[in-house]
């Protein structure tokens, strides 16, 4: 069914040519002044200047671009109240500037008005003759808006720096023909940095496949250091291993180290199960961002044996710290972040870190890399956090059940848990009258 043929037409009674006529009409306003609309003229085309010169039969035709496009209405006001009607025409069409034409067979346009025509008839009290003309406005396109998709472009970065490390550890580090001092340091300082991975991966110490693989380097982490790519690969994936994380049993908040060298921690309400191992995992990987950080170095010496030492540690320490803030990435981007506050701790966090390891590392592709991840990371986290809620303070009146404090802040129960999360409280039956509390704003 074609549009023209949906419109809904009234009849009308009007006078031509001294008599009585009836019409099909069809409704239409201008600035909310309703008619009746009989016919419809749309005019458009192109400007053309004609230049005309002596002496030459043929003109030269210059296109100046397309014509405004202009419409008249042929239209009608019915009804007992046609003269009043008419004022309010009037009115419409001498306002300056653009107005809403809701027009009958085009739809509704801005236009502004460029001529009325009125036409009455002193035997006909009931209806006004009227011709409307309207300039439309060019027509507001939608224009392609650049969108970067930053948790994408946040992942890609993450796994490019892993590759990139993966790749340059077997450049650096090396124990082929090296002296059994040398070997032993290696495993020794190795051994060290998978306690730490271990005590830090809380979210994977019951996973079967975790553990299993944990247990193949160690015991045979000698021979592992022999072939630097594999092993360098096998740590990635102890570093990044998810399958089988479960979120520790009673802890009902997340923890989040604030800083590397401080070690203060912050309590954050859980909600769901998936963000809120996220928010573990992030935690995780920020802590062995900083595995190392505290082994003295060995004197880069002119002996060739402690030369090799000291790049291997170097080596070592880079590939577990720039493995870990690589990491962080894969679980920022699903972690939960509950307010403003703390998405600010977190950004502050994470900055830090990158810093960190940025300040660490010698080799400039490292630093380019970890330059980038921390600019589209913490872009993320700025434009994920921008509609998040404000930490305040509440004092409640009267000693209250956690259940209907939420629902008198918020309308809903299910906060509830947010504010004991938050408020480390263990009675949620009682929460004590006259005792500030932290709440979220919303």
């Amino acid at each position: 069914m074609a549009y023209l043929d949906d419109l809904r037409t009234v009849k009308i009674q009007i006078t031509r040519g001294g008599s009585p006529v009836t019409i099909e009409v069809v409704g239409g306003s201008f600035r909310g002044v309703p008619f009746f609309v009989e016919s419809h003229q749309y005019g458009s085309g192109r400007r053309i200047a004609v230049h005309e010169y002596p002496g030459l039969d043929d003109p030269y035709n210059e296109d100046m671009g397309r014509a405004a496009r202009s419409v008249t209405l042929t239209a009608y006001l019915v009804g007992d109240n046609a003269k009043d009607q008419k004022e309010k025409v009037l009115q419409a069409m001498e306002t300056g500037g653009s107005g809403t034409l809701v027009h009958p067979y085009l739809g509704t346009k801005n236009a502004q008005p460029s001529g009325l025509q009125i036409s009455e008839n002193a035997k006909e009290k009931r209806w006004v003759g009227l011709s409307l003309s309207f300039v439309l406005d060019p027509d507001i396109r939608p224009t392609a808006t650049l969108v970067v998709d930053r948790k994408s472009l946040s992942l890609q970065k993450g796994a490019a720096g892993l590759s990139q490390v993966a790749e340059k550890f077997p450049k650096k580090f090396s124990l082929l023909g090296a002296a059994a001092a040398t070997i032993n340091a290696a495993v020794k300082l190795t051994n060290k940095l998978l306690d730490q991975i271990e005590e830090a991966r809380g979210t994977m110490r019951t996973a079967a496949a975790y553990k299993s693989k944990m247990l193949q380097i160690r015991q045979n982490l000698e021979l592992a250091l022999m072939a630097p790519g594999d092993f360098a690969a096998r740590i990635q994936e102890l570093l990044t291993m998810t399958d089988g994380a479960l979120v520790p049993s009673g802890v009902p908040s997340v923890r989040l180290v604030t800083s590397s060298a401080g070690g203060g921690v912050q309590s954050l309400p859980a909600k769901d199960q998936a963000s809120t191992l996220a928010r573990f995992q992030l935690s995780e990987a920020i802590t062995m961002s900083s595995a190392g950080s505290t082994t003295r170095k060995v004197p880069n010496q002119a002996a060739t044996e402690r030369a090799r030492e000291a790049e291997n540690q170097a080596a070592l320490l880079d590939l577990f710290q720039q493995t870990a803030i690589f990491s962080t990435v894969t679980s920022l981007v699903d972690a939960e972040v509950s307010s403003v506050q703390d998405a600010g701790q977190l950004q502050a966090t994470l900055s830090d870190n990158f810093d960190r390891v940025m300040e660490g590392t010698e080799d400039p592709d490292i630093y380019q890399a970890v330059q980038d991840l921390q600019a589209n990371a913490l872009a993320f986290l700025r434009e994920t956090s921008a509609d998040l809620a404000v930490v305040l303070e509440y004092i409640p009146q009267r000693t209250v059940p956690s259940l209907v404090l939420a629902h008198e802040l918020y309308g809903s129960i299910e906060r509830a848990q947010d504010i004991l999360d938050r408020n480390a409280i263990r009675a949620p039956g009682f929460l004590q009258g006259g005792r500030g509390l932290e709440v979220l704003s919303r």
